[in-house]
């Protein structure tokens, strides 16, 4: 199931960003070569006043964060020269942008140090983000990440709440991603599906998959927890080259109670973790959060679904939209 279901609220909110309290650089410029620290701080600096000011010109944005991706790349190398083999990143970090997904993965390996070292780094990736809505490339001073009027034959997926292109009868294809040359993922399960503006059924399908996420991971939480089945630990295969995408192959390694210090040996399981119940505790953690978030997205899309009320009709002789007598 994909977890990227927010409400056209939420990607309102997302969009315009937010405020942004000054980053503690004395954290962030500690993992810095000196001559890094100091063109960093000043990029951090720039940007913080010009968000303040709810206004990043393009220009500055780009060298910016310029500055801010080569102290992360040389912080990174630098980190990896110091611990070696034993804490080699499993996400290619060139940048910012990368920091995200690399401290994921170093979390879900249990990788202490590692991760702790990326999420000093976080704050400037969440800088960049909140400054790109803000960035003006236009004589008129109007901000490129300004929500535009809806595009004509724009209705609502029922899916993740985006106006999408919806002339035809349905709504067209949205939501995935090209990372690759000739490659694509998924869309938005919203795709192909009548619009919200006159059908729920879609909204109501996922709902129940929702309900059903949460009930498998409950029952995977239990099992876990009283250890009738084992944790299962992603570990990067370093038997495969870095992908397209930065990222290596992953596959999943059973730890019990018995196997833990065999996994730790063959480094499946980070030198920092020191017991197997540490690894079970953090392993539950993560769960319970996970099936926190999907109930949280239930009680959304539940609010989605009652308060629905049918506004156009699709009329199959003119293949357009009508809207309905008396709908607001």
């Amino acid at each position: 199931m994909k977890s990227a279901r927010a409400s056209y609220a939420g990607l309102v909110q997302s969009r315009l960003g937010t405020r942004v309290t000054k980053l503690n650089l004395k954290t962030i410029n500690a993992h810095f070569p000196e001559h890094r620290a100091a063109r960093s701080a000043d990029a951090v600096d720039c940007l913080e006043t010009e968000i303040a000011a709810g206004r990043v010109p393009n220009a500055s944005f780009v060298k910016s964060k310029e500055a801010i991706n080569h102290a992360v790349s040389d912080a990174v190398q630098e980190f990896s020269r110091r611990h070696g083999q034993s804490m080699q990143f499993d996400v290619l970090v060139l940048g910012a942008y990368h920091l995200p997904a690399a401290h994921k993965e170093a979390v879900r390996a249990c990788a202490g140090g590692r991760a702790g070292f990326l999420a000093d780094l976080l704050p400037l990736h969440e800088l960049l983000q909140s400054a790109k809505p803000l960035i003006v490339k236009r004589s008129d001073g109007a901000a490129s990440g300004t929500i535009a009027a809806p595009k004509r034959g724009a209705m609502t997926c029922q899916v993740c709440g985006r106006l999408i292109f919806a002339a035809t009868g349905s709504i067209a294809h949205h939501g995935y991603r090209r990372p690759w040359g000739g490659g694509q993922t998924s869309s938005c399960e919203g795709a192909m599906c009548a619009p919200f503006e006159a059908n729920r059924s879609r909204l109501g399908r996922l709902i129940e998959e929702l309900r059903a996420d949460v009930a498998a991971s409950l029952r995977i939480l239990e099992d876990v927890d009283a250890e009738r089945s084992p944790v299962l630990v992603s570990v990067a295969d370093r038997t495969m080259p870095l992908g397209s995408d930065g990222r290596r192959p992953t596959r999943k390694v059973p730890v019990t109670r018995v196997t833990f210090e065999e996994a730790k040996a063959r480094g499946d399981v980070d030198f920092l973790v020191a017991s197997f119940d540490a690894l079970k505790t953090s392993h539950v953690r993560g769960h319970r959060h996970a099936i926190e978030k999907l109930q949280a997205e239930i009680d959304v899309q539940t609010q989605r679904f009652e308060g629905w009320v049918p506004t156009h009709r699709w009329e199959s002789e003119r293949g357009a939209w009508s809207p309905l007598v008396g709908a607001a």
